[in-house]
């Protein structure tokens, strides 16, 4: 059974949750390179990155701004506890994921 399109981020989507973070990873801060190859791509370990649902698709969370955080692939491993997805009773709360938003002047320099 496939998700249906609002449940899905859209690439712009993906853009301006990145941008909020400062595009960092929303968990652990690595810098994430948007689109490299039409992919995300976290800098520091060469490895993508991935839209994720705070709320998951299953307990009604939707394609919108507010429920997309960038992570990095490890990251990303680790919030669904190594592939354990806990059928969707866990949402991940902002508090979670400390890169969630980022002042200007916490932004790496480029």
């Amino acid at each position: 059974m496939g998700r249906d399109s609002e449940s899905e981020f859209s690439a712009q989507t993906k853009i301006l949750a990145l941008a909020r973070q400062g595009f960092l990873c929303a968990s652990c801060g690595s810098l994430i390179e948007p689109f490299r190859a039409r992919k995300l791509v976290s800098v520091a370990w060469g490895e993508s990155a991935h839209a994720h649902h705070r709320k998951p698709v299953k307990s009604g969370g939707g394609g919108h701004i507010e429920n997309c955080v960038i992570l990095c692939e490890s990251c990303h491993y680790s919030a669904h506890e190594g592939g354990n997805y806990r059928h969707g009773k866990v949402w991940g709360r902002i508090g979670d994921f400390p890169y969630f938003r980022v002042k200007k002047s916490d932004q790496p320099s480029t």
